[in-house]
């Protein structure tokens, strides 16, 4: 539809049915000549004598015929007489403007029910503010489970605004949280490292109870997955509309209010650094043949080996004697195994080398030069029993492999592997039993201990 605008200067078109009503000028009279015809010509020349905005649809008038007016009048009469028969109407919206409309549209329009779709604000306290100049990061549910994120304990942990040193289970179980306060295990949200209880965290808007030894934060991994809709977070201070909890920024959990059915989640995990993961794939494998490639990296295969002190303490004997925190991990720790001096028994049955005959499913097995775990003993024990093995030594490397060339070697390696066992059976390529070194002709012989195609 084309809006018509006559007059000598420029304006901007109005509904005509939500201005105010104006009182009507007493103008001086103006001579006018418009001749009978089309109200769509009409109109224009009439703007022109009068030298006032006539505002209109174009589709309005066309198809309508006008009488013409002739004589000295004011405007306001004149147009109403140049309307005569038409079927509309004129009305001032301001003192040089008036709009042309259609009664009987205008009454109909009035009767009809406009629906509005709900408009749902949160973490606003001033009326009529849109969005502000604070960043605010939006993710969806969709979002969530695109990335793979399980949880919202996990997908506030992947923004990289928040700092991991603080109320979490990774903190709490290595020791890098030092406050005290997250004795049950809670996830909270730490926004910009300023401590997890500057950060507030809303559901719908509303406060939560709080958590821990202080009740001073937010456990967000007690909130259902299922449950959400999106996650809103406000990555900067806002302490003048919340208060002091909220100087790190604000989290605004949105639930969903439109859900009908069910719907079931399986979490399947484990450790993934550390010797604990690893010594429980190694202790898993032993136990069951429904596996069909194993990865362990640093760990423990004989638990023996964990009250050995490791080959970087006589590197660097000047950080101190590492021999506590394995002792302690295997005695009252996740081994729970009991001290070795009173329980050698139990050491002894947990080992994954000590039950290596039950250890039939392929296993890629990586260490460090300078760790202690001591996989080459694995290693031997299934090459003598013509098992599918291999061994991957990095040396300068530790526990943790820090080289960039090392771990693009290890990640490719793994990858490989997977592809080989994991893959579609049709694109597999059977493997024989590993070759034995041939002491006497070395340079004949091929790889060892990995099976040869």
């Amino acid at each position: 539809m084309r809006i018509g605008l006559c007059s000598s200067a420029f304006g901007a078109l109005a509904v005509a049915a939500a201005m105010p009503v104006v009182a009507q000028a007493q103008s001086p009279a103006v001579q006018f000549r418009v001749p009978a015809g089309p109200l769509q010509t009409a109109l224009p020349l009439f703007a022109t004598q009068s030298g006032e905005q006539i505002l209109y649809s174009t589709d309005l008038v066309a198809g309508r015929q006008s009488a013409g007016v002739s004589g000295a009048l004011r405007t306001d009469q004149a147009l109403t007489t140049l309307l005569q028969g038409t079927g509309l109407r004129a009305r001032r919206t301001s003192p040089n403007t008036l709009v042309v409309y259609d009664p009987d549209a205008r009454a109909d329009a009035t009767d009809e029910a406009v629906e509005i779709e709900d408009v749902v604000v949160t973490g606003s306290l001033i009326r009529g503010v849109a969005d502000g100049p604070s960043p605010v990061v939006t993710v969806t549910r969709d979002e969530m489970d695109r990335n793979g994120r399980a949880t919202v304990a996990q997908l506030l942990a992947s923004l990289p605004q928040n700092f991991g040193g603080t109320a979490n289970e990774g903190a709490l179980g290595n020791g890098g949280d030092r406050s005290g306060t997250n004795s049950t295990y809670a996830n909270g949200v730490n926004l910009r490292g300023l401590g997890s209880d500057a950060t507030l965290v809303l559901i719908n808007g509303r406060r939560l109870a709080g958590t821990g030894a202080k009740g001073d934060f937010v456990d967000v991994s007690t909130i259902p997955t299922a449950a959400v809709e999106r996650v809103d977070i406000l990555l900067d201070g806002a302490s003048a509309l919340y208060g002091a909890d909220a100087v790190g920024g604000v989290v605004n959990i949105i639930l969903r209010d439109d859900y009908d059915g069910a719907e079931t989640r399986v979490r399947v995990g484990n450790t993934s650094d550390g010797a604990s993961g690893e010594y429980s794939s190694l202790r898993a494998a032993t136990q069951s043949d429904r596996f069909k490639a194993v990865i362990a990296t640093s760990g423990y295969p004989e638990l023996t080996r964990s009250m050995e002190l490791p080959p970087f303490f006589r590197v660097s004997p000047d950080e101190g004697v590492p021999v506590g925190q394995m002792a302690g991990w295997g005695e009252t720790g996740q081994g729970r195994f009991g001290a070795f001096s009173t329980s050698p028994e139990n050491y002894v049955a947990q080992s994954p080398l000590f039950s290596v005959e039950r250890l039939r499913t392929p296993t890629l097995l990586a260490e460090g030069d300078q760790e202690n775990a001591r996989m080459g003993a694995l290693f031997s024990a299934l090459y003598r029993l013509n098992r599918e093995a291999a061994l991957v030594t990095y040396y300068g490397e530790g526990h943790v492999y820090e080289s960039p060339g090392n771990v693009r070697d290890l990640h490719a390696r793994i990858l490989d592997w997977l592809a080989r066992y994991l893959g579609p059976p049709a694109r597999l390529e059977p493997l024989r039993p590993a070759l034995r070194p041939d002491l006497e002709h070395p340079e004949q012989q091929g790889p060892v201990g990995a099976g040869t195609p």
